[in-house]
């Protein structure tokens, strides 16, 4: 059989690699050598999302849950994790006679078809950062922040940009050592998990020495801070982890002077020493209703007549809370653990709204945070039954994605007895993280909503375009229908109803507003 495989695979493709079920790779053969310098007996016991670059990691994650599902992958665009970030097309099939095995083939694309963009996300290296934090494998969170490469001339623009961009990551992750991980965040920014005494300056040092090797980049200033990890203080390892991803999002839109401002220029122990007072008035705003919320409409693409709304939080500045940002708001009230409190007042609150409109479905925000707590559930579920069967209210619950879910087991029981008490389910945010597709298989939900940011590149990038029609696929084999999120455009609407994506949410539909039939 396995004779068979290799015979269709080259084919069609240069290198065949065969994994398990979670992508450890147990046979490979083809032109390993060519492309990178090493023999196919060394890939043994390697992932295959190692042959890939970092920003084909979320592709990587989809193959695995498309084969898991459906026993095959199309054909994907992917670049390799070589200097010349190589594109190619990786496709999958299960061998029949081993459903567990998995054949991927890697082959060259035609010339112009390539991705013209990569997936940026935090939460990639969140993820990961989650798992290192629990396991005590890693010493510090690096940050490393490129001025300059923004105004670099139009010659390095396009293919030039995108190999330099891959070279970065490269070689900073070859000087942050073998255990170590690295992720571009924003264009100019990386952050990295550090082990092994590795320092954040010697890292900065080894980047600063390549760039000036290249002459368009030659003038480019690179800086970087480190933020050491210890729960000294009675810091847990659940309160480190959220709080290094509340870094790592302040670091992602405003680089290493939005995380000082926070609070981490002392350390982890720093920012919660500071993050005290804050959370204290945050308490107190939660307690006493003080937010806003909004409703988006989200609309049949067929039709676009409104299907529901989605409730949005909108926080109110206070002395000790200054900033109105509802995603930084959100991503602080995690990491100091008050996550359970606001879920169960946004959602007590929406459905006091929705009694003054009961024809209205309007979908609820819950942190994967509150997922996991049989405390919040045992609150949760009694409203949402009470709302439904004594005021026939059509509430939907969006799983948000700002927090890892460790607890699988909690979670799925939260998920289920919502659905049971007669709440719709949605994952929020799908795609932009490997754990969207865990989600998807332990939890049943009813709609999947897109991430904005595939949407926004679809026009232009074949790979978001492909990861759509993927995610399609994938959402409707388990029966759920699919939600694109931050479509502006009629054109974005088009393309993604051409998608076979059922709703659409965005400024082309109707900004936020109050909900119809209630008070402003």
């Amino acid at each position: 059989m396995r004779d068979r495989f290799v015979g269709f695979a080259f084919a069609a493709a240069e290198l065949l690699v065969e994994t398990d079920e979670v992508g450890t790779i147990h046979f490979a053969t083809g032109a390993f050598r060519r492309w990178f310098a090493m023999s196919a007996e060394e890939l043994i016991g390697r992932s295959l999302a190692s042959l890939l670059s970092p920003a084909d990691q979320a592709t990587a994650a989809l193959c695995f849950s498309l084969a898991a599902i459906r026993g095959r992958v199309a054909p994907v665009s992917v670049h390799l994790a070589n200097a010349e970030a190589t594109p190619m097309a990786l496709a999958g099939l299960c061998r029949p006679d081993a459903p567990h095995a998995i054949c991927f083939t890697l082959g060259r694309l035609p010339a112009g078809n390539g991705p013209e963009s990569e997936l940026l996300s935090s939460e990639w290296l969140a993820e990961a950062m989650q798992t290192q934090i629990a396991e005590g494998t890693i010493s510090a969170l690096g940050l490393i922040e490129i001025a300059g490469l923004s105004s670099l001339p139009v010659g390095i623009d396009g293919e030039r940009h995108r190999q330099m961009q891959v070279q970065i990551s490269s070689t900073l992750a070859r000087a942050a050592g073998p255990d170590s991980r690295t992720q571009r965040l924003a264009e100019g920014r990386y952050g990295m998990l550090l082990g092994g005494g590795i320092e954040v300056d010697d890292v900065v040092g080894r980047l600063q020495e390549f760039l000036k090797a290249i002459p368009e980049a030659a003038h480019a200033q690179v800086r970087g801070s480190g933020i050491a990890l210890t729960t000294d203080g009675g810091l847990t390892k659940q309160q480190a982890s959220a709080a290094m991803r509340y870094a790592l999002g302040r670091f992602a839109e405003g680089g290493i002077d939005a995380v000082q401002r926070a609070g981490f220029a002392d350390g982890l122990i720093g920012f919660m020493n500071q993050a005290n007072a804050r959370a204290r008035s945050a308490r107190a705003a939660i307690s006493k209703g003080r937010f806003k919320l909004r409703f988006q409409p989200i609309v049949s693409l067929a039709t676009e007549a409104i299907h529901h709304y989605e409730a949005l939080l909108r926080p109110i500045p206070t002395d000790q809370n200054p900033g109105s940002d509802t995603q930084e708001f959100v991503s602080f009230i995690e990491a100091v653990g008050l996550a359970e409190e606001l879920d169960l007042a946004v959602m007590s609150q929406v459905l006091e709204i929705m009694r003054s409109a009961p024809w209205a479905s309007v979908a609820i925000n819950v942190s994967g945070v509150s997922a996991q707590s049989a405390s919040f559930r045992e609150k949760a579920v009694p409203m949402i039954r009470d709302a439904v069967a004594r005021h026939n209210l059509r509430p939907l619950i969006e799983l948000t994605e700002t927090a890892e879910i460790n607890n699988l087991k909690e979670a799925a029981t939260t998920v289920a007895e919502l659905r049971a008490a007669g709440a719709e389910m949605c994952l929020d945010d799908f795609g932009t993280g490997a754990a969207s597709y865990r989600y998807l298989r332990d939890f049943r939900v009813d709609f999947v909503k897109i991430d904005g940011s595939f949407v926004r590149r679809a026009e232009t990038d074949a790979r978001a375009h492909g990861m759509i029609i993927s995610i399609v696929e994938l959402a409707n084999f388990v029966g759920a229908k699919v939600i694109a999120e931050m479509i502006e455009t009629t054109e974005q609407a088009k393309l993604m109803r051409e998608a076979g994506i059922d709703f659409g949410q965005g400024w082309l539909f109707g900004k936020p507003g109050h909900l119809p039939g209630t008070a402003p």
